[in-house]
């Protein structure tokens, strides 16, 4: 609860940022355990609620050099855009290892190169996000092989990603990724600086 509030304090304080620095304290808030590279990738869907499509188009591109970020798009329209931000060698790291090649190439990824396995998810997320988003996300993937198995089976927790298989791991990685969001975007509402 205390955690919460805290949140809630950060994100008032945002609403008085300058435009280029909402749109960082925003994506800093999405992406802090990809910035820092215990996630590999996250993927954000940008429309035009608070006019964040907008700075996005005028500043996103820069303010993801700033914060050591790569972005794949994978859908866009005029009204939002959906982006994978990711954390290259972390990614990279991901999708080399043996069981998530093996678990991949079920989905026509034949272990090319990260920008090829971008855009064969670009195109497999054309009608629907596909089950191998998960494991770009960093999601375990016991966890995404039982989602795909059996969607509607009631999972044990819901956060980052529906829990079947192991609640401790999952709560202890929930409870890092909130911990690095809030004192990121903390640290960027008080300094502008980005510390985790």
């Amino acid at each position: 609860m205390e955690h919460k509030r805290l949140m809630q304090e950060c994100f008032l304080s945002i609403e008085q940022l300058e435009k280029r620095d909402y749109l960082k304290a925003y994506l800093i808030y999405y992406t802090a355990p990809t910035i820092v590279g215990v996630k590999p990738s996250t993927i954000i869907t940008i429309n035009n609620q608070k006019g964040v499509k907008a700075l996005w188009d005028s500043y996103g591109r820069k303010v993801i050099d700033e914060l050591g970020l790569y972005v794949h798009t994978i859908k866009e329209d005029e009204r939002k855009v959906t982006i994978l931000l990711y954390h290259s060698i972390s990614l990279e790291a991901t999708l080399r290892q043996p069981k998530h090649r093996a678990f991949l190439k079920r989905f026509g990824y034949n272990n090319a190169a990260l920008h090829q396995s971008l855009e064969r998810l670009k195109d497999r997320f054309e009608h629907l996000c596909p089950h191998e988003m998960g494991i770009f996300l960093g999601f375990p993937l016991d966890e995404v092989i039982a989602y795909m198995e059996c969607p509607n089976q009631e999972c044990l927790l819901c956060g980052y990603w529906k829990v079947y298989k192991d609640q401790e791991y999952a709560e202890k990685t929930f409870k890092l990724f909130d911990q690095l969001r809030y004192n990121m975007l903390q640290s960027f509402v008080q300094d502008k600086t980005i510390a985790a």
